[in-house]
């Protein structure tokens, strides 16, 4: 559970934009975390939350205030008053109050998450990559161009 002020910014493919939702009917046996699609009706607009979604809750409309975000880990412990689980690491009663309050959310889907977290360990070893490629010729005596000083003159 991270709390912070700036969204992650989502993909466009694989994100669900809505309002939690602790969507109950019979045969669910007890309540089924997830987020409503805006802008869909009915079952269409309803997105249950997997283990490996990554979730992110507003405090606002606006979707800018973070109230809770991270990758859901759902915990099925036996003497829950929801039998479909608690995110591991959030309280029982916050996590629920999201979602009987229907806060604005985002939900990044699995694939899509597993996706932009490959591509951000990618760029990570392409830089570090860079910076060893230039720690070598540095190193290994091949002269590497400085930038020219630039002189800033007040104005007058």
């Amino acid at each position: 559970m991270v709390k912070r002020n700036k969204p992650v910014r989502p993909p466009r493919e694989g994100t669900v934009v809505g309002r939690c939702e602790a969507f109950c009917e019979t045969g669910t046996e007890g309540i089924v975390w997830s987020v409503y699609e805006d802008g869909k009706t009915g079952y269409d607009g309803l997105n249950c939350l997997d283990n490996g979604d990554f979730l992110q809750i507003f405090n606002d409309a606006a979707r800018t205030d973070v109230a809770w975000e991270g990758e859901i880990k759902l915990k099925y412990p036996p003497a829950t008053r929801f039998n479909r689980g608690i995110q591991r690491g959030a309280n029982e009663k916050e996590w629920a109050d999201y979602f009987f309050k229907e806060r604005p959310a985002t939900v990044i889907l699995a694939d899509s998450w597993k996706k932009m977290k490959a591509d951000k360990r990618a760029d990570e070893r392409e830089r570090k990559k860079t910076l060893q490629e230039i720690n070598s010729a540095c190193y290994d005596g091949v002269p590497v161009k400085t930038l020219k000083k630039i002189q800033i003159k007040p104005r007058e």
